[in-house]
């Protein structure tokens, strides 16, 4: 059992079902719009792509640097989840396990590609998805650990995954993607910021190159509170080039929630003392209810 609780952490589980929510979501923008669900091309999808994360998550790890190795802090939602350390699971494990999981996503792929010959659009989401993971964890790239990480991150999980889903089910694109897209990448950078930021002295003292460290933790703060307002005006944004009003409306309940989480960010900013758990909380509940909301949205109308 306790094996297996390391290879959970090692891939990332949070992230896995956080990717699952999305990619039914992409789905539900299909559904929405008409088309047919194909739930056995739908689970092979799904298959394909909690694959790849696995494959990323874990060759991320085996390239760890020896800087990132000695940072106690370690997260399931960027980084390293430290399933490596100490010997807690032997380093070529997750060698061997990408290589296993490589040659399975292979032999999806070429189902997948079987199944779409008309599709284009899918075939390259699925591509781009690849290269992104795999930017994401190898060397020389490895963007993970370069400042940049957790806007590639961002990108994969909440910008391509819904759209992969999609192009899965319709064949195209369609202009409800970005709409549905690029406030949801706000939301988790956002996101993603909160979660680096009780940890910023410790990562400036193990040298731990992360977005908020490249940009200093007040440009961060500053940048968070722009993402949620950015986020938040796209949204309004959508309903003016087309979103339906009964797919947005539920998503104002959600506005008190960001515009707390902006107060929470200022407050600590202004020296206030930090209440990190429930800053936590508050910015994925912005992030979790806006995904709920849409993709609830999509798959009842």
């Amino acid at each position: 059992m306790k094996t297996v609780r390391l290879v959970a952490r090692l891939s990332h589980l949070p992230l896995l079902l956080i990717a699952g929510v999305l990619y039914l979501l992409g789905a539900g923008v299909a559904r929405y719009l008409g088309f047919r669900i194909d739930w056995g091309l739908y689970w092979l999808g799904q298959a394909w792509l909690i694959l790849m994360q696995f494959i990323t998550y874990a060759l991320n790890e085996y390239f760890e640097s020896p800087v990132e190795l000695r940072n106690p802090n370690k997260t399931l939602l960027h980084g390293s989840s430290g399933s490596l350390n100490l010997g807690l699971l032997p380093r070529p494990v997750a060698l061997w396990a990408s290589a296993a999981g490589g040659l399975t996503l292979s032999m999806l792929s070429v189902l997948l590609i079987q199944k779409t010959t008309a599709s284009v659009e899918s075939n390259l989401v699925m591509l781009i998805l690849l290269l992104t993971g795999l930017s994401y964890s190898i060397p020389p790239m490895r963007l993970s650990g370069s400042g940049y990480g957790e806007l590639l991150s961002s990108f994969l999980i909440t910008g391509l995954v819904p759209v992969f889903a999609f192009t899965l089910q319709a064949g195209s694109l369609n202009r409800l993607l970005p709409m549905v897209t690029f406030p949801l990448i706000c939301f988790f950078l956002a996101l993603l910021i909160v979660v680096e930021l009780p940890t910023y002295a410790t990562d400036v003292k193990y040298e731990k190159l992360g977005l908020l460290l490249r940009l200093g933790w007040q440009r961060g703060m500053l940048l968070h509170n722009l993402l949620i307002l950015g986020g938040s005006l796209l949204l309004g944004l959508a309903l003016i080039w087309g979103m339906p009003m009964q797919i947005l409306a539920p998503i104002v309940a959600v506005l008190p929630v960001g515009l707390a989480q902006i107060w929470m960010m200022n407050r600590i900013g202004q020296g206030g003392q930090p209440n990190w758990n429930l800053l936590l909380m508050v910015a994925s509940a912005t992030f979790g209810l806006t995904t709920y909301f849409l993709t609830y949205g999509f798959w009842t109308h």
